[in-house]
């Protein structure tokens, strides 16, 4: 009889692709958002999954949160999309406070492991600018982020792209040189 050698199942590559840390348009209270990206070949379900700081684990998922491989998440302070800046939330979380300063998020999977992780600072180059999320530019290790530059569909007035992939801002056209009128010469 031959031997049955069942294939692991690897282990999931969910990212954090987009945060909202200092929402203008809303307070922070109600409009802080995480959104989540599975990079992974195989749903990913975040249920028991902590989001916190490099220190401790602050929140846990714990409701079924069913990732499919290349979908987004929104995980979000408030699910009202009315009183959170105009974001759809997959799943409202508490207990996380993203500071407007130098800070930290991590995601971990139920058994502790660091799943992902984002820390910004003014002094490293990854400051917040209040009313526009943080962007995930790649899918790469290491992380490349940039600071929103346009708002979303049914946005309250911030910048981001909650539930999209980062795509390049559009150009800025280029301004047209005055026409330079010679004048006439008089013979």
């Amino acid at each position: 009889l031959p031997l049955f050698t069942p294939t692991p199942t690897p282990a999931p590559r969910v990212l954090i692709t987009e945060l909202l840390i200092d929402p203008a348009a809303v307070s922070d209270t109600l409009g802080e958002w995480i959104e989540v990206y599975n990079a992974g070949g195989a749903p990913a379900n975040l249920s028991g999954w902590t989001l916190g700081s490099l220190e401790r684990a602050e929140h846990t998922i714990t409701a079924d949160l069913s990732l499919e491989p290349g979908a987004y998440a929104l995980l979000a302070r408030s699910n009202d999309a009315t009183a959170n800046g105009g974001v759809t939330a997959a799943y409202r979380y508490g207990g996380v406070f993203l500071a407007n300063g130098d800070d930290s998020l991590v995601l971990r999977a139920p058994d502790g492991s660091l799943i992902d992780a984002v820390a910004w600072s003014a002094g490293a180059g990854l400051a917040i600018t209040p009313g526009a999320s943080l962007e995930r530019t790649n899918l790469d290790d290491p992380a490349l982020w940039v600071v929103a530059t346009q708002p979303w569909p049914d946005s309250a007035g911030d910048f981001g792209s909650p539930g999209a992939a980062y795509t390049l801002p559009l150009p800025t056209p280029a301004p047209t040189p005055a026409a330079t009128i010679s004048p006439k010469s008089t013979p």
